[in-house]
């Protein structure tokens, strides 16, 4: 364990005695960051490494750097003068360096990013952290919340290309039969780096013979139908399937072979396209691709793509999401619970690998009737060989009776690379479900809400800071034998799982989440007829950071 200091510095800079930071005459190990804006003076600061604490040496910042400490920046700024935002050591050094340094000599210099685009920064031998900068982008969002109506909306402006699709009761449906239908949101994307995602869902073949619906990228604003598109089939050959092609004026290539995974109503599909590479996704797992195409490039919009042959089949989605590959957007996600018809802990949910520098929430929900309520003790990621700490953020607590369901938000900021369990205990034996979700590009965690309530329609509202931030909802609710969460009415559902008790209680969980283009009230509704005891936390993930918009990508735990 390293005891960190903002130490002065001592010496007369000859080679006999060269300036050093104060405090480490005769010390075998230590390691410093020069501060200093003229290294030909010793005036000046270095922040300092130790093994022993020393109080003599100057401010102590402590010897967790990633330990909340609101008073670190007032410390910060009666030695050099610059009051940083972040209130976690390991944020702070980062500011200083990347964002507080001077080329005028008033200051240290700013810190070089690498030949990579990073900037990594070693301290005690060790990676302290990589960070590196992204561009901005933007999201769309369509929730189709509205009466029914032959035209599409409300939240963006469409164009029907080719067929007919309507809002039927508050969900895009395809109305056209025997002849496809493809409608493309009117808004341009920062970049043709983007994804387009929707939840499919309704589909039923009836008595229909071929039906699918499928979501585009790098479409143009143009009528000419050339885009990527990633579908989900379904025929009476019988065959279901996900498929990866391209249009190139209106000419179909599939790229890659099929997926031959089901198709199920409430399945999430996605396109991506970043650079070269196409992919296909389905339920936050890559289906199709990566799969290298150069034919399309520049385009900046996004659309949907759908066909019900003759005969009474259904296709229909709702939401509709698109956005660049710079901005927040859920990656993967899982869940599980505690053992059926028994007290149980921890709950250890698998999950697909992490990409470094990824943001873990999980949302964790646990009930009790009519026994004491546990809580969340600790919550663990691991690779199989290290493990790492998450914070908790928040949760609350609803009872009627002796009816009692706790929800709880965990995260882990800046994950490292390759972890593939998050692990949940709680203080007692328990009854509940842990829902796990992995965000690229999240500059900095915001605020966090709760609900509670016995009604119907669970419901929880968080006005967003900044444009294109991502609120990310945890639902629980406790009874005896009440229905699962199953849609949202606002927002996409992610993923739920239902606990059975040892008689009482049962707990379902569920997890949903909702961005907004710019800053505003965002709601996530499940659409649940039971008036059961629910409770709900929602977090706000931020694009911009307090006074920083460079992410902090960090090799090790990071809470």
């Amino acid at each position: 364990m390293s005891h960190h200091y903002l130490a002065p510095y001592v010496g007369t800079g000859t080679e006999d005695d060269p300036f050093r930071p104060k405090g480490v005459d005769g010390l075998k190990t230590w390691t410093a960051i020069d501060l200093r804006a003229d290294c030909t003076q010793a005036a000046g600061f270095a922040l300092l490494a130790i093994e022993t604490p020393d109080p003599s040496i100057g401010p102590y910042l402590g010897d967790d750097p990633d330990t909340e400490r609101p008073g670190l920046p007032g410390l910060i700024r009666a030695s050099l003068g610059i009051l940083p935002e972040a209130t976690r050591l390991r944020d702070i050094l980062a500011e200083l360096l990347i964002l507080h340094g001077r080329e005028d000599g008033t200051r240290y210099r700013p810190m070089r990013p690498s030949k990579d685009g990073q900037y990594t920064i070693w301290l005690g031998g060790q990676r302290w952290g990589s960070f590196r900068p992204i561009r901005g982008g933007s999201t769309i969002v369509e929730s189709f919340n509205t009466a029914d109506s032959d035209t599409l909306g409300p939240d963006l402006s469409w164009t029907e290309l080719i067929g007919d699709a309507d809002v039927v009761s508050t969900e895009l449906s395809i109305i056209t039969r025997a002849s496809s239908a493809v409608a493309r949101a009117d808004s341009d994307l920062a970049t043709d780096d983007h994804y387009c995602e929707a939840v499919l869902s309704a589909t039923a073949l009836g008595t229909s013979t071929y039906n699918y619906f499928g979501v585009e990228c790098r479409k143009d604003s143009t009528t000419t139908l050339t885009n990527y598109n990633y579908r989900a089939v379904q025929t009476t050959t019988p065959l279901n399937e996900h498929r990866l092609q391209k249009f190139i004026a209106g000419t179909a290539t599939q790229l890659g072979s099929s997926d031959a995974a089901d198709v199920v109503a409430g399945e999430i599909v996605r396109i991506e396209a970043d650079g070269s590479s196409i992919s296909g996704w389905l339920n936050g797992i890559v289906s199709v691709g990566p799969v290298t195409d150069t034919a399309i490039v520049g385009s900046l919009r996004t659309s949907i793509r759908g066909l019900v042959d003759t005969g009474t089949g259904t296709a229909r989605i709702k939401p509709f999401r698109a956005g660049d590959l710079s901005d927040i957007r859920c990656l993967h996600w899982a869940s599980n619970k505690t053992t059926d018809f028994a007290h149980s802990s921890p709950i250890v949910v698998p999950i697909t690998a992490t990409t470094a520098g990824t943001d873990l929430v999980v949302m964790v929900q646990n009930g009790e009737d009519p026994n004491a309520l546990p809580t969340v003790s600790t919550v663990t990621a691991t690779d199989g060989v290290d493990t790492y700490n998450l914070s908790r953020r928040g949760g609350v607590q609803n009872t009627s009776g002796t009816k009692k369901i706790n929800v709880e938000c965990w995260s882990l900021r800046n994950a490292a690379a390759g972890l593939t369990s998050v692990s949940v205990t709680f203080t007692a034996n328990a009854v509940g479900v842990a829902c796990v979700v992995e965000y690229p590009n999240v500059q900095s965690l915001g605020q966090i809400v709760y609900a509670t309530g016995t009604g119907t329609n669970p419901t929880i509202n968080l006005t967003t800071q900044d444009s294109n931030n991502m609120v990310v909802v945890g639902f629980g609710n406790e009874d005896t034998g009440q229905a699962a969460f199953d849609v949202a009415s606002s927002g996409i559902f992610r993923t739920t799982k239902y606990a059975f008790g040892d008689g009482s209680p049962d707990v379902a969980g569920a997890l949903v989440d909702n961005p907004s283009p710019t800053p505003a009230a965002v709601a996530n509704t499940l659409s649940y007829a039971s008036s059961v005891l629910w409770a709900a936390v929602a977090l706000e993930l931020r694009t911009q950071a307090a006074g920083t918009a460079i992410p902090i990508r960090r090799a090790g735990a990071y809470a």
